[in-house]
C-alpha cells in the first residue's frame, strides 16, 4: 500500500507542474494572473463541489462556522501558490520555479514535522530528513544562480 501512496505523491507532484504551464496560458488568455487564477481554482471548486455531492459529503460544508479561522489558512495559500506560480514560472522558468517551490515545502515540512505545527504528529527530524532537505535546498539555489549567471 505504502507503494502505491509514493506512485499517487509523484502523480500529483507533476500534476501540480502541469497545472503551473496551464496555469500560465490560462494568465496569457486572460490577460492577468488574478482572473486566471479565479477561474482556475472556480473550476476546482466547482469540481469539488460536484465531487462531494456525487458521494454524499456536501453537507460537511455546513460545519464551516465550527472551524477556528486559520483552518481557512490552507485556501488563501493555494490562492497564493497558484498566483504565483503563473508570475514566477514565465519569469524564472520550470525547473527554477519548482526547485524553490520543493524546497519551500521542505523547510515548511521540517518545521510542521518538528514541532508538530496545525495539528500534523510531532516527529522528531532525522539525519536523513535533515540531508534530503538540505539536498533539495541547495539543489534550488544551484539552479537560482544558474539562472541569475545567465541573466548577467
Amino acid at each position: 500500500m505504502e507503494i502505491l501512496f509514493a506512485v499517487l505523491a509523484l502523480l500529483a507532484g507533476g500534476l501540480l507542474t502541469v497545472q503551473v504551464g496551464a496555469n500560465t496560458q490560462l494568465s496569457k488568455g486572460a490577460g492577468c494572473p488574478f482572473a486566471a487564477t479565479t477561474l482556475q481554482l472556480g473550476v476546482g471548486a466547482l469540481t469539488l463541489i460536484s465531487l462531494a455531492a456525487v458521494i454524499g459529503t456536501l453537507g460537511a460544508v455546513s460545519l464551516l462556522p465550527e472551524a477556528t479561522w486559520w483552518h481557512a489558512i490552507g485556501g488563501l495559500a493555494s490562492a497564493f501558490y497558484v498566483c504565483s506560480t503563473i508570475v514566477l514560472f514565465a519569469r524564472l522558468g520550470a525547473i527554477v520555479s519548482v526547485g524553490l517551490f520543493i524546497s519551500g515545502q521542505m523547510l515548511a515540512s521540517l518545521a510542521l514535522d518538528g514541532f508538530g505545527f496545525l495539528g500534523v504528529g510531532r516527529a522528531p527530524i532525522g539525519l536523513s530528513g535533515a540531508l534530503g532537505a538540505l539536498a533539495v535546498v541547495v539543489l534550488a539555489a544551484v539552479g537560482v544562480l544558474g539562472e541569475l549567471r545567465g541573466a548577467v
